[in-house]
């Protein structure tokens, strides 16, 4: 959502691009997140999803910090779609986990893993406060503190798993 919500304003203020073509941009990540939800669901018959969500997590960190200093339009918007690509499959790839870990409790995880996408709405009204208080940069800055926030657990979760 933080993408969704930002990126357009970032195009324009940032890059200079006129609004038509910087709400463009908005599909280009949508379109990218589509294309990632089904070549995720391919990938993950062949590599260990602990191993795929965290460099998903990891890829997207690269790729926000990457959008975040983009020279141009044309690098901000391929970026934006490779971003769509790369975090396609984190919730669904948190969720599973979830529930394959506490199995007996699945009503519960459910709710839960729904609850967080509360975060959707909570991360793009930081990220606007952020841009007002520090520029267009400073917001993006928030989406790449989530990104990092996700490489964090993913990796927890990953050497935790490889310990036992």
């Amino acid at each position: 959502m933080g993408i969704n919500s930002t990126s357009g304003q970032f195009l324009m203020e940032k890059l200079g691009m006129d609004p038509e073509p910087a709400k463009q941009g908005r599909s280009l990540y949508f379109f990218g997140k589509m294309l990632g939800t089904f070549a995720g669901a391919m990938l993950l018959t062949r590599f260990n999803p602990g191993k795929f969500l965290l460099s998903s997590a990891v890829l997207t960190l690269v790729l926000i910090v990457s959008l975040i200093f983009a020279p141009t339009a044309a690098v901000a918007l391929s970026l934006m779609f490779a971003i769509g690509l790369a975090a396609a499959n984190i919730f669904p790839l948190i969720f599973a986990g979830t529930v394959a870990r506490y199995s007996g409790r699945n009503n519960e995880i459910s709710g839960l893993m729904i609850m967080a996408v509360s975060g959707g709405a909570f991360v793009p009204p930081l990220a606007g406060w952020f841009t007002d208080v520090s520029g267009v940069s400073g917001g993006m800055m928030v989406l790449a503190a989530c990104a990092a926030f996700l490489v964090f657990l993913a990796f927890y979760e990953f050497t935790k798993k490889n310990t036992r």
